[in-house]
């Protein structure tokens, strides 16, 4: 079905520039959820991706890192490398769970180091970093909260599906 949707909203808003994949959170509240560990919700979003890729190869994918601490978001990486994707060579790559902890150096740091390895990062629901003034630094894709003061944009709150503004977010790409 999410397939089909992300069809319709490019057909609906012309070429997407991608669209992000359904990756499975890591906050500690989801995985108490679900009963499962950050590697298995890790390898999920990597079946995820490859099954997307499966049923439509024409649309843009874009993968997700996943993870809670630093560490897993590396182990992730190695995780994508094992099943056939080095994400160095993809145009972005997402990465998720990590929105309501923007403003923590841990997760600066870690985009620093994906930038370094050479990993293009977008960062859902990213506001600002700690001392950042609000820009998008290190190399960090679009801000979904400028996107929602465009007022071509506006319209997608009605929806309230977070995937949804992750396509709308993928259409008007500005970074």
């Amino acid at each position: 079905q999410y397939v089909q949707e992300v069809e319709e909203w490019s057909d609906q808003l012309g070429k997407l520039q991608w669209a992000a994949i359904q990756d499975w959170m890591c906050e500690p509240f989801v995985l108490s959820k679900t009963g499962m560990t950050v590697q298995d919700h890790q390898k999920k979003t990597i079946q995820s991706y490859h099954d997307l890729v499966a049923i439509n190869s024409g649309i843009p994918w874009v993968p997700v890192l996943q993870g809670w601490n630093y560490e897993d978001y590396l182990q992730h990486v190695e995780m994508y490398k094992n099943s056939g994707l080095d994400l160095r060579e993809c145009k972005l790559v997402g990465l998720g769970s990590v929105c309501r902890r923007q403003n923590t150096h841990m997760v600066e740091e870690l985009i620093r180091s994906l930038n370094q390895y050479g990993i293009k990062v977008h960062g859902f629901g990213f506001v600002r970093f700690a001392g950042s003034q609000g820009e998008a630094p290190l190399g960090l894709g679009l801000l979904r909260s400028a996107l929602l003061r465009r007022p071509a944009l506006r319209p997608a709150r009605l929806f309230g599906q977070r995937r949804l503004l992750r396509v709308l977010a993928a259409s008007h790409a500005c970074w």
